[in-house]
């Protein structure tokens, strides 16, 4: 079988084998995906030893990549710095145009997904304290739908 990462660019991220399915995040672990990717060019940003620097804006935030990382800056709605970083120099990374797993960054600062996770808690601990109390209060506050607003009609 001949697959490299080039055949899950489009999307597909299981590997059809007559006998099993094989997905991407396995694959690219095997001797025959690290040594396909061997014969690839790779980009002297994501070289360890490389010297050449590449910036370029994101959503929320910079990205830049030198000596094989990946590393983004970025502001939190509260206006505290965000820093994240990620190994770019492995085989996965290499080829022409290849971008290698996308991801996404980090949207808030230690402080505020702390705030908001606590936000979170306390909303479903109210809400469990409420329907104990009134264990059918969830009926009587449910809506029907009518069937145009589901597409059925």
């Amino acid at each position: 079988m001949d697959l490299d990462y080039d055949d899950f660019a489009g999307g597909g991220m299981s590997i059809r084998n007559s006998s099993t399915l094989l997905p991407y995040r396995l694959y690219k672990l095997t001797k025959e995906f690290k040594q396909k990717q061997l014969y690839k060019p790779q980009s002297d940003t994501r070289n360890p030893g490389g010297t050449t620097v590449k910036r370029w804006e994101v959503q929320g935030g910079t990205c830049v990549e030198m000596r094989g990382t990946r590393s983004w800056f970025g502001q939190c709605g509260c206006g505290c710095w965000i820093y994240s970083q990620r190994d770019v120099s492995t085989p996965e990374f290499r080829g022409r145009g290849n971008k290698g797993p996308r991801g996404s960054w980090p949207k808030y600062c230690t402080g505020c997904r702390g705030r908001l996770g606590q936000a979170r808690a306390d909303k479903a601990r109210r809400e469990m304290a409420r329907l104990r109390r009134d264990p059918f209060s969830r009926k009587r506050d449910f809506e029907f739908r009518s069937g145009s607003e589901l597409g059925l009609c």
